[in-house]
């Protein structure tokens, strides 16, 4: 009889003990589907602002490669001006020389003047391609820092 008893009590322990263990494999169930819905929130999310950060890149790459056009247009038109008045200046050279040379030949004191003239004149286009070959290279300094700002 004691022994019918012992078996019942063990078997009624043994019923606790599974009812215990399925509740806590219940629970486990439970936060693991917490945790994997977290999981994919925490992916979305992710790869959210993962596409958020590629479209602002894809941004500033704009911007810069506009910049780096606009300087490249800004250097053009500066080389091109500073070419027509290195021309100018070789006209105005080629000017004062024959002037001198005739000035030498008939010795004319509105000969002199003239020169005179064009000499300040060719000293004003002097400076004047001075300060455009100035301003061309403060701009590649300019796209130099913009492009290291750029790229820091």
């Amino acid at each position: 009889d004691r022994t019918v008893e012992d078996l019942e009590e063990r078997l009624e322990q043994r019923k606790a003990c599974l009812y215990r263990s399925d509740r806590t494999i219940e629970e486990l169930e439970k936060r693991l589907e917490r945790k994997e819905e977290s999981n994919r929130i925490d992916k979305r999310s992710l790869n959210r602002k993962l596409k958020e950060l590629e479209e602002c890149l894809d941004r500033r790459d704009e911007r810069l490669e506009q910049r780096e056009e606009n300087s490249r247009k800004r250097n053009r038109e500066l080389n091109r001006k500073v070419e027509e008045l290195e021309k100018r200046v070789t006209r105005k050279d080629r000017t004062i020389r024959d002037l001198r040379e005739e000035d030498s030949h008939n010795d004319s004191g509105a000969s002199n003047q003239k020169v005179k003239k064009l000499e300040e004149r060719l000293d004003r286009r002097d400076s004047t391609i001075k300060e455009f070959n100035d301003q061309i290279f403060e701009n590649s300094l300019q796209y130099s820092l913009e492009f290291n700002l750029d790229n820091d």
